[in-house]
């Protein structure tokens, strides 16, 4: 139905905005649908009249089927914010997660003062695990590990290479530092 202020309504005879889409049963299928018959994105766009104009939402055809938000219009692959692969992974500011094994993870990347690449990481694992690291070009970076009990300790990148336990907080509440029996 398109009334005479021009809303367009489906499903519905009384649009409350120009486009208007309900349904009114107990499925579970998609209301809507965004479909990329070729080989690119199948994104939606939220404009603004202000730079950087909005945001882009959708799945970036061009890497892995990546669920992606990204500031400003058009390419979803250009300017991403959140990227979230089929896996599970989730990354902000970076769209890569070639380091990962087969554990979720939320890896956060950005730019410090000096301009030294930093990543922060924390990941679980069936959650039995949890490892929160941040380092970046150092050869000793910190890194947190939650398994029992608490591991303070250091490693040269995020998949653990060189990890040396410097400290650890026993679930009955003992600590240790240098021997951990």
């Amino acid at each position: 139905r398109i009334n005479a202020d021009g809303n367009v309504g489906i499903g519905n005879i009384n649009p409350a905005t120009p486009l208007d889409v309900r349904r009114n049963d107990t499925g579970t299928a998609a209301v809507v649908t965004v479909r990329q018959e070729g080989t690119g994105d199948a994104s939606i766009d939220f404009q603004t009249t202000t730079s950087p104009y909005g945001f882009n939402i959708g799945v970036d055809g061009s890497d892995s089927d990546k669920f992606k938000i990204a500031s400003g219009l058009g390419d979803i692959g250009t300017n991403t914010r959140l990227t979230i692969d089929t896996s599970g992974n989730v990354g902000i500011g970076t769209t890569s997660f070639s380091h990962f094994s087969t554990a979720k993870h939320l890896l956060v990347e950005g730019d410090s003062v000096n301009t030294n690449s930093i990543v922060q990481v924390i990941s679980y694992d069936n959650l039995s695990s949890l490892t929160m690291y941040s380092g970046g070009n150092s050869s000793d970076n910190p890194l947190l590990l939650f398994q029992n009990d608490l591991r303070f300790g250091s490693a040269t990148d995020v998949g653990l290479t060189g990890y040396a336990e410097r400290m650890r907080i026993f679930a009955d509440g003992d600590v240790s530092m240098g021997s951990f029996s």
